[in-house]
């Protein structure tokens, strides 16, 4: 946010209407300095009452703010106007007060009137923005990123108040420079990839329990027994070498598995053969008969 131009109305210490041009420099730095009672945290209160309805210290409100010195025919109100990116805005602002009237009462005694709080907030193609005070409001911060607290402490070093900002807590810096920086998007990226790790730990967690546990229902024999224990006493799951051990294991019992079912297959066949050879013995020879 660039200020632009501040135009006060008796309001604080300037009893008249006073003008500043922010835009002689385009450094985008200020310095305001001056005497003890100069007006300086006026311009200050100024520039945050026209934005956010409340002053720089927080101490005085709007109302409070009406020059003592202001004359009856003098109206209190601030206008400022500022640019944020490549537009400019302009609000002005009025607190409600109460002031002398032109007109008297019926016996020449002083009358006085009230003038009700207003703000009008002007958008970058001319047009007013429609809504209640608290709209505008909303509005303006949404404009520039910053609520009232968090303007105070990081666009105006006022008093030593910058130093709120350097030794506020890291919650609170954390949200004032994601707003000054726009980071909002990051932020978001960053939460996103925090769920997805939780997400991803908690499934590779699961899997290790279960990795755990069917581990521990191999049985292998003495010949892969020395490969068993080293991966078993690994403090970290190495999924590569179980799976060769578990290979080789597989590999190792299909094998035996077919050598012994080929062993099966000649036995049965001797088997067979016995039987029939013992059969063939126990049948009657042809032409073989008793006589007596």
């Amino acid at each position: 946010m660039r200020p632009i131009r501040l135009t006060m109305s008796a309001f604080g210490s300037y009893a008249d209407r006073v003008t500043i041009e922010f835009d002689r420099g385009r450094e985008g730095l200020f310095l305001i300095t001056g005497d003890t009672g100069a007006g300086k945290t006026t311009i200050f209160d100024a520039i945050m009452y026209a934005l956010y309805d409340e002053t720089s210290g927080g101490n005085r409100s709007g109302n409070m703010m009406r020059s003592q010195y202001a004359g009856a025919d003098t109206d209190t109100w601030v206008e400022f106007t500022f640019e944020y990116g490549d537009s400019r805005y302009s609000v002005k602002r009025n607190p409600e007060y109460t002031r002398q009237s032109k007109r008297r009462n019926a016996d020449g005694s002083v009358r006085y009137t009230t003038e009700k709080p207003d703000v009008a907030l002007t958008m970058p193609d001319g047009s007013e923005f429609a809504g209640s005070r608290k709209d505008v409001n909303s509005k303006i911060v949404e404009i520039i990123g910053l609520d009232a607290k968090q303007f105070a402490q990081v666009a105006m070093i006022a008093q030593g108040d910058f130093m709120k900002l350097l030794y506020a807590d890291s919650d609170d810096r954390r949200e004032i420079f994601s707003k000054i920086f726009r980071t909002e998007d990051y932020q978001r990226i960053q939460y996103e990839l925090q769920a997805r790790y939780k997400n991803i730990y908690g499934q590779l967690e699961d899997n290790r329990k279960i990795y755990e546990s069917l581990i521990g229902q191999i049985k292998v024999t003495e010949a892969y027994n020395e490969r068993y224990q080293q991966l078993c006493e690994r403090k970290e799951p190495d999924y590569e070498e179980a799976l060769t051990l578990l290979g080789d294991i597989i590999t190792s019992q299909q094998s035996l598995y077919d050598s012994l079912n080929a062993e099966k297959d000649e036995l049965t066949g001797q088997r067979d053969n016995n039987n029939a050879a013992a059969s063939a013995d126990a049948s009657p020879k042809t032409g073989d008969a008793s006589h007596t």
